[in-house]
């Protein structure tokens, strides 16, 4: 199992990397209109701010857990959902993926991301792109500090610019 993680993990720190690096593009004469799928407005950043804490997952993966907690901000209350998808240790630095599901508020959506947790000082940094929901392919930046077994912190949804 530990391989299928790794593997899995080395696809998803490949995805990271290529969107890292990705070329913006934009949509001619969108002025940053967000397009319509449900929701109305422009399509400027979103930023989302999360607390979460690990409960246990009786998944397949026994051992593992997941993080369940809230949100709020400009996609107004909601609940988080992160399942970790794949975990290099290493020290001080570990590296992980992992899936963020927001429920319940304005604007629901998952994401994949990847990055990196210092273990010297708690700070988590990820970066990945929505996967569904109405902002799909949208650019997507966590950045949050562990606080025992827990950790809060910020997301902010940029829009992947399009021509």
């Amino acid at each position: 199992m530990k391989t299928i993680k790794n593997l899995t993990f080395a696809a998803l720190a490949a995805l990271a990397a290529t969107l890292l690096f990705q070329t913006t593009i934009t949509r001619a004469d969108d002025h940053g209109q967000k397009p319509d799928h449900g929701q109305k407005g422009d399509h400027r950043s979103q930023h989302i701010t999360f607390q979460k804490c690990p409960v246990p997952d009786d998944s397949e993966f026994a051992g593992d857990f997941d993080f369940v907690g809230t949100v709020d901000g400009d996609c107004g209350a909601g609940k988080v959902l992160f399942t970790y998808l794949a975990v290099l240790p290493g020290d001080p630095i570990v590296r992980f993926a992992g899936e963020y599901t927001i429920t319940d508020s304005a604007c629901p959506f998952k994401t994949v991301c990847a990055g990196s947790l210092d273990t010297r000082n708690g700070r988590i940094r990820l970066n990945g792109v929505v996967t569904e929901g109405p902002s799909m392919g949208d650019l997507v930046e966590v950045r949050a500090q562990k606080d025992g077994n827990c950790s809060s912190g910020t997301m902010t949804i940029t829009p992947a610019e399009r021509r």
